[in-house]
């Protein structure tokens, strides 16, 4: 079993734990991850709210790395996996916009053809590994910790199009987080969202729907 792994820009550089872990973890499960090189920016909202086909473009460079690999693509960033869920469901539904996103990817010798699926890690470890092996294979047992769960908009929505779990109420992460002794606490408005994407906007309620959620 392996995919094609997507780092993005942020994990690499400022949460190197993060990934080396996930790296730990997905090898002591017998799942593969090949790196992506050349992989570039996801071309996030920001982006795309300013130039939507480059965003395309963008994302679909990276899409045709897997693709040339012959993998399917893993995230471990929510941004990530929503960018990159969105710009393979679009490319694949509007011949058109794919026919203008290739025109441009020829000038680097890429041709994205739609034949991947993206997915977020949390998707591979819970529906394809399997909680019942991740359960197994568990030696440090987190008996006692109590763990309050954040998704973030960006794992959940749009739900039509990321499919992860009930956008309303999920539970995927929650059961990973059981699976290890811990205990996922309910807390009040647990999917609203951190405010993320208003920094810069409108800082003072960012701050405040962070500062909530904590």
């Amino acid at each position: 079993m392996a995919y094609a792994l997507f780092l993005g820009c942020v994990i690499p550089v400022r949460e190197p734990s993060y990934e080396l872990s996930v790296r730990k973890v997905f090898t002591g499960l017998g799942v593969d991850l090949v790196d992506l090189n050349g992989a570039t920016c996801c071309a996030p909202v920001p982006i795309e709210s300013l130039d939507p086909k480059t965003s395309l473009t963008m994302a679909a460079f990276n899409l045709c790395l897997a693709e040339e690999a012959g993998l399917d693509l893993m995230t471990i960033c929510n941004g990530c996996f929503e960018t990159l869920s969105k710009a393979n469901s679009i490319l694949k539904e509007d011949a058109e916009l794919k026919s203008y996103v290739n025109t441009v990817l020829a000038n680097v010798g890429k041709e994205y053809k739609g034949r991947l699926a993206v997915k977020n890690y949390l998707q591979v470890l819970h529906g394809v590994v399997g909680l019942d092996k991740i359960k197994k294979a568990i030696t440090s047992p987190l008996d006692g910790l109590n763990v309050a769960a954040f998704y973030g908009c960006h794992l959940l929505k749009p739900s039509s199009i990321l499919k992860f779990d009930d956008p309303e109420s999920p539970h995927v992460l929650d059961e990973m987080i059981e699976i290890t002794g811990a205990r996922s606490i309910p807390y009040l408005n647990k999917i609203r969202c951190c405010g993320g994407l208003l920094r810069g906007v409108q800082d003072d309620l960012a701050s405040k729907l962070a500062r909530d959620k904590i």
